[in-house]
């Protein structure tokens, strides 16, 4: 019995090679922006899902709180330990500052990025991780040496921050500029409140543009999330003329005068 030979396999020829790099390099490009588009939309709904619950967890302070919004003395830790006035039966010199996961914890559980047990030495390695009060789009984004108006949205800032990339409307800015503090957000009555379903009381970070090109910093795709009194969550879209959200957005739904939405809302 003749023993059975078996035939050479045959090489890929170059060409054939080429044919295949090619097609693969085709597919990747028609795959790769889809892809990217659903990393975009899964962080989105992550952060709107975050917003969600910070306004579930608003609503149910506001019954525990005989319809008062929460007593939170600032926009967050990184901005300073207190409210200089104007909060009745606050007093920031003699009352522990109160933030919003300090104020929403009993209905949203511990921030997990809090830095108060961490070492100096931790500290300056600090970079906080997507959770209930941080974006995972916020922590990505590095503010340019073009933006001088910026807060200094990086790693230090959210060290001092506590890991929280969501600020709290504590008080308003009015036409005109300057903050409200004779009248301000935290602690109000709910039936206070001219519109519900504009009143942004929680929005995010970076919000600045001080050079109109710089909307590539707002979070999601130029705009950002922001919550309701009333519990809805909404996206606002940056404009190109925007230098700064909170100083041209922030009065809109809080005073009668200016109840209707921002013109640049969607």
């Amino acid at each position: 019995m003749k023993p059975i030979h078996c035939g050479r396999s045959r090489a890929f020829t170059l060409i054939e090679l080429l044919v295949v790099i090619a097609i693969i390099a085709i597919l990747a490009a028609i795959l790769l922006p889809a892809l990217a588009n659903a990393k975009k939309l899964s962080q989105d709904t992550f952060c709107k899902n975050n917003m969600k619950q910070l306004a579930v967890a608003v609503g149910v302070y506001g019954v525990d709180s005989h319809d008062h919004l929460p007593l939170i003395c600032n926009f967050g830790k990184g901005w300073g330990s207190g409210l200089p006035l104007g909060i009745p039966g606050y007093n920031p010199n003699a009352t522990p500052g109160v933030y919003l996961p300090n104020a929403l914890a009993p209905y949203t559980g511990t921030n997990i990025n809090a830095t108060d047990t961490l070492t100096a030495a931790q500290l300056k390695s600090y970079h906080p991780v997507a959770n209930l009060y941080c974006c995972p789009v916020a922590i990505t984004i590095q503010a340019g040496s073009d933006d001088p108006g910026d807060q200094g949205f990086d790693g230090a800032f959210y060290a001092d921050n506590d890991g929280v990339s969501y600020v709290w409307m504590a008080v308003h800015a009015p036409p005109g500029g300057g903050d409200d503090y004779g009248d301000p957000i935290s602690n109000r009555l709910n039936t206070k409140i001219p519109n519900t379903s504009v009143a942004v009381d929680i929005w995010e970070i970076p919000y600045h543009n001080t050079i109109s090109a710089n909307l590539k910093y707002m979070p999601h795709s130029k705009g950002q999330n922001v919550c309701h009194p009333d519990g809805s969550v909404s996206r606002f879209k940056g404009y190109r003329i925007m230098q700064d959200w909170y100083e041209e957005n922030s009065w809109y739904g809080w005073e009668a005068a200016y109840a209707g939405p921002s013109p640049h809302a969607p």
